[in-house]
């Protein structure tokens, strides 16, 4: 009897591994991608923020940044500020370019703006994180002015174009997202792109202390108020002649 019952036993555990080596796990496919049948990929809707740079929009946008976000920032951090001077070389829109490594880097970088010129300013941001959903997409669109740029099919949004055109400045992270570590990451070549393309100068900004102060993973800043600095850079212009990757 006993012999019966450790030979059941041993039975059942060579089934059950037997049908967990077989069993679909995480919904794996049976057959090879190659063999399935083909179906046309479902077209995402892109959210539209043309409204975000109406008159009534930029005057609420205005209020909300230089009131509640700033205060709230500047309890949290203490921001410094350089480099306001190169600001002064532009005559017309602008790439600001900056590293990124925190939630942090874009209120610090459109508060440390001029008023002019941040109510002027609009924020790629990527699709599939701040545009996932239309409460999250609306609010960065009417606080940050953001407007959509899909990051992990290679695309470029007409979008940040179209402002430029239009005389709006555009901020881009051209690290596409925000560091792990702090250090700065591959850059692409979207910034570099536009910049070519529509013949407008980069504005480069260094920021440095976001990382140490609100790493990716934290949903607020580390208390003590640690010190941000925001460094803005003379305008680089495209040469004549020059291709986005040089």
């Amino acid at each position: 009897m006993g012999n019966s019952l450790v030979k059941f036993s041993r039975d059942t555990v060579r089934d059950v591994k037997v049908v967990a080596r077989g069993w679909r796990w995480g919904r794996r496919p049976q057959v090879p991608r190659s063999a399935e049948a083909y179906v046309v990929p479902k077209e995402t809707s892109v959210f539209p923020t043309r409204w975000a740079r109406t008159p009534a929009a930029i005057a609420i946008r205005d209020v909300l940044q230089k009131g509640p976000l700033n205060a709230v920032l500047n309890v949290n951090v203490k921001p410094e500020v350089s480099g306001l001077d190169s600001l002064r070389k532009l005559d017309g829109p602008a790439l600001i370019v900056a590293n990124h490594s925190s939630h942090l880097d874009t209120p610090l970088l459109l508060l440390s703006l001029p008023d002019s010129m941040r109510r002027r300013t609009a924020m790629a941001a990527a699709a599939d994180y701040f545009f996932d959903t239309w409460w999250r997409a609306a609010g960065s669109a009417i606080v940050f002015n953001t407007f959509p740029i899909e990051r992990r099919g290679g695309k470029l949004s007409a979008t940040p174009g179209d402002l430029l055109a239009d005389g709006w400045n555009v901020v881009v992270f051209p690290e596409g997202t925000r560091s792990p570590d702090g250090w700065l990451q591959r850059f692409r070549l979207g910034a570099a792109y536009l910049a070519v393309e529509h013949n407008v100068p980069v504005i480069p900004v260094g920021i440095k202390g976001s990382f140490a102060a609100m790493p990716r993973g934290r949903s607020w800043p580390v208390p003590g108020r640690p010190t941000v600095a925001v460094r803005y850079g003379d305008p680089i212009r495209p040469a004549e002649g020059e291709s986005p990757r040089d």
